[in-house]
């Protein structure tokens, strides 16, 4: 749900180059052999791992890129569930991982935990491209965080802004400004 709702939407936003998460780990993939199927079938653990390691290898084809949107394109049929894993065919057979092994996916258990006044939370860092103007970027981010609030599956999550470079920026260029026209107006004074 963060991977597709929050992360992926928010990686979309031209000018961020990635968002990281902590305080959350991705699903465990759990396969459970059979080891007598294994034998029986003569299939090697390491056969099974290829297998499934093959089909996660998404490739990278590029980038989309609009006037304030960015899409990564990857190759699909990528499995994502459990059950699109076990029907992976086995390479040389007519087996399927599901003939021989069970699979599932698991939350792992949480080794910290994160908390905000008390409820869990999770915490996330967003990464400009270099090239891209920081103020206008948070600008982006701040209007799709409110788009986001709107999703059914969302309600009810408050995002807290910890830091704000843009925030930092616009402070500075108002001393500059201030300094500046403080400035101005003695040199009127004393001339």
């Amino acid at each position: 749900l963060i991977e597709r709702r929050v992360k992926g939407q928010l990686e979309r936003i031209a000018g961020v180059a990635r968002v990281d998460f902590y305080g959350i780990d991705p699903p465990r993939l759990e396969v459970d052999l059979d080891l007598d199927k294994l034998r029986q079938h003569r299939i090697t653990p390491q056969q099974i791992a290829q297998t499934i390691e093959a089909a996660n290898s998404g490739v990278a084809m590029g980038v989309v890129r609009g006037p304030s949107m960015r899409f990564d394109v990857r190759g699909s049929g990528r499995p994502e569930t459990a059950d699109e894993i076990a029907s992976l065919p086995i390479s040389g057979t007519a087996l399927r991982i599901a003939d021989l092994a069970r699979v599932k996916l698991t939350t792992p258990d949480l080794d910290t935990a994160r908390r905000l006044n008390g409820k869990p939370a999770i915490g996330f860092d967003v990464f400009k491209a270099p090239s891209a103007n920081t103020v206008a970027v948070a600008d982006r981010l701040k209007a799709e965080i409110e788009q986001m609030k709107q999703d059914e599956f969302l309600r009810g999550i408050d995002v807290l802004v910890r830091r704000d470079q843009a925030e930092e920026i616009k402070l500075s260029l108002k001393g500059l400004f201030d300094a500046g026209w403080h400035g101005g107006v003695l040199s009127v004074l004393v001339m």
